[in-house]
């Protein structure tokens, strides 16, 4: 009887550890997709709300509309303090496997929110003050008040607009330096944008118990996940 009953003792365990596992990883799943379904609709809402505007058939006030190979700027109807109506720019960016969103709703560097206002993307690039575009947004990029993180574990992330442009690369005929960036110089009318996420607390237990860097590899492989999204602007 007492084998038996070890026996049954012994199945009982492998059942509920293999259950406990399988709860688990669901629960990091879910955490996973949490993160990238706030990210994705924030990011639709924000690109939705853009002013951006100067086609002969939509016309309107022009306003810049840009990025970098990590980060995207653009200007949105709504603040992050309390849902002020205004122009504010909104900047999302992708670094350190972190993607995070900065309004800028005030003042920055002596120049007022809505210093972005009236610059068309239509002009000669030699009439951009691009330092000064560059100054701005690393300031507000380093202003822990203006920014709020929405996912770890961002292995890779693609915006692009049919039929195919990547808005993450640089355009090949131009050099590539670290603080490039590209300008729109008309609407998108849809874009795909793409976000890739693993488990970051998994990932960094394991860096915690030193077993390497192919176990960490394996690991962000093991719980990645793509996410994709279409975003029609009008």
């Amino acid at each position: 009887a007492i084998a038996v009953l070890l026996i049954l003792m012994g199945f009982l365990f492998q059942f509920i550890n293999s259950a406990q596992r399988l709860w688990t990883a669901s629960e990091k799943t879910a955490a996973v997709f949490a993160q990238a379904q706030l990210s994705l609709q924030l990011l639709e809402k924000d690109l939705q709300a853009s002013l951006f505007s100067n086609e002969a058939d939509d016309p309107g006030h022009a306003m810049l509309m840009g990025g970098s190979s990590d980060k995207l700027f653009f200007f949105t109807q709504d603040s992050a303090a309390g849902g002020d109506v205004g122009t504010y720019l909104v900047m999302y960016t992708w670094n350190e496997n972190v993607l995070t969103r900065y309004v800028w709703d005030g003042i920055i560097n002596d120049r007022p929110a809505h210093y972005f206002y009236g610059l068309d993307p239509a002009l000669d690039p030699a009439e951009v003050n691009i330092s000064d575009i560059l100054s701005i947004l690393s300031a507000l990029e380093g202003d822990p008040d203006k920014g709020c993180v929405l996912a770890t574990g961002v292995s890779a992330i693609s915006i692009e607009s049919p039929p195919g442009t990547d808005l993450t690369e640089e355009e090949e005929e131009e050099e590539e330096e670290e603080n490039s960036l590209f300008f729109f110089t008309a609407l998108p009318k849809v874009l795909k944008i793409t976000l890739t996420l693993y488990d970051a607390k998994a990932v960094q237990a394991v860096e915690e118990t030193e077993t390497g860097e192919e176990a960490v590899e394996q690991k962000i492989a093991e719980t990645a996940r793509k996410f994709s999204k279409i975003v029609f602007l009008r």
